[in-house]
């Protein structure tokens, strides 16, 4: 194997542990290039902020794996397997590529230390490793995934509430008394001859935001009324509806007339 002279870094950072995430990776992978007294500005540095392991069309991700099969490096250093991506076929890929170059693959927290080129077991074991990732990413979609069906069997709203609108401490959708109050006055104000620019210090969202509910949303925020039955039967939009439907009827306490 040639010295190690040219040197690349990845890190992949998911969304909801960007600055923690990023931090472990970089300081880990630093620690790695220090015990070799070999500066972080001699590494081409590739980091996809805010992006999962299942989206394969991360730029820095792209730009690295080119890099990698043209034979660019002489070693990719990396925390784990999983910042490549959580789908085996792209991690096989990346290591094939990787293989056929000669370009080791240094790991900081994984299994393994190494995925060299020249040892076939470092590659067998790497993708095994790869393949129980996926697994894992795809248990874990299933658990989010039966979290959401509970929830909405329980009649509990799933995702962002919409505007004027926020959830009470066991998940339940309820208006928001301040919120709501102020975009149905500024309807009516609208309606009465009053222009949009000349209400917006008054209520909470912009007055685009404002336009777009009026003409979408009108009846839900000025006749307390939701259309449930516009939606079709057995949808997500409506459950969804139903949910907001019943919202307004507790804050109107059963009379929308």
């Amino acid at each position: 194997m040639s010295e190690v002279k040219r040197y690349a870094s990845y890190q992949r950072v998911s969304t909801g542990n960007q600055e923690s995430g990023e931090a472990s990776q970089h300081g880990s992978i630093r620690e790695w290039f220090k015990e070799r007294d070999i500066s972080m500005s001699e590494v081409d540095q590739f980091v996809d902020r805010d992006r999962s392991g299942s989206d394969l069309s991360r730029e820095q991700f792209l730009e690295l794996m080119e890099n990698v099969r043209d034979g660019k490096y002489d070693a990719v250093v990396m925390t784990e397997i999983s910042r490549i991506a959580r789908k085996l076929s792209a991690s096989a890929d990346f290591i094939d590529a990787a293989v056929k170059t000669e370009t080791p693959i240094y790991l900081r927290d994984e299994m393994i230390d190494c995925i060299d080129p020249d040892d076939p077991m470092s590659h067998f074991f790497a993708k095994q490793l790869a393949l129980w990732y996926e697994e894992e990413a795809k248990q874990t979609r299933r658990r989010i995934n039966r979290g959401l069906a509970q929830t909405q069997r329980e009649g509990k709203w799933t995702g962002k509430t919409p505007t004027g609108f926020t959830t009470d401490d066991n998940g339940y959708l309820i208006v928001d008394d301040e919120e709501f109050a102020a975009i149905r006055a500024a309807m009516l104000r609208v309606e009465d001859g009053e222009s949009q620019r000349s209400v917006e210090e008054d209520i909470p969202i912009s007055r685009q935001a404002l336009s777009s509910l009026m003409e979408d949303h009108r009846d839900r925020y000025v006749e307390g009324k939701e259309y449930v039955e516009d939606a079709e039967e057995g949808t997500d939009e409506r459950r969804r509806r139903r949910l907001v439907q019943e919202a307004l009827d507790e804050y109107y306490g059963g009379d929308n007339e």
